[in-house]
């Protein structure tokens, strides 16, 4: 991922980056001025019992915290507003993101705005035709 992102932002932003790299800025933590990769952690609930997740909280059928999720509208809006402050990437993650009913949808809104899109998951819930 890391050199996808590196790419893009030679690419999307070119002067800016040959700038730092003449000066020796190989790993820039924060360039510029803006962010780089917006993280979602689109619920805290999640399938299984990992023992490094760091969620502790847990509920009968499902991990995490009890408590409302943001509602699609809400989340569709946090998306458009991180495509609008310039960021490249946006990840969904959480807890186990697949047991978001909507995640579709905002998946779907990130990758129509342009920016690059990926999802980080225990992998529990996908089969074949998730795959395609």
């Amino acid at each position: 991922m890391r050199t996808l992102y590196r790419r893009l932002l030679l690419e999307s932003r070119p002067r800016q980056w040959a700038r730092w790299l003449r000066q020796g800025a190989r790993h820039v933590s924060r360039p510029g001025r803006y962010p780089v990769l917006g993280s979602f952690f689109v619920t805290y609930r999640c399938n299984h019992f990992c023992d490094m997740c760091p969620t502790h909280e847990t509920d009968r059928e499902v991990r995490g915290p009890r408590g409302k999720e943001p509602g699609t509208d809400r989340m569709l809006a946090l998306v458009d507003q991180m495509v609008d402050l310039g960021v490249l990437g946006i990840g969904f993650t959480g807890g186990e993101p697949l047991l978001r009913k909507d995640l579709d949808a905002l998946v779907r809104r990130a990758a129509a705005r342009g920016v690059l899109v990926h999802l980080n998951t225990n992998g529990f819930l996908l089969d074949d035709a998730s795959l395609v």
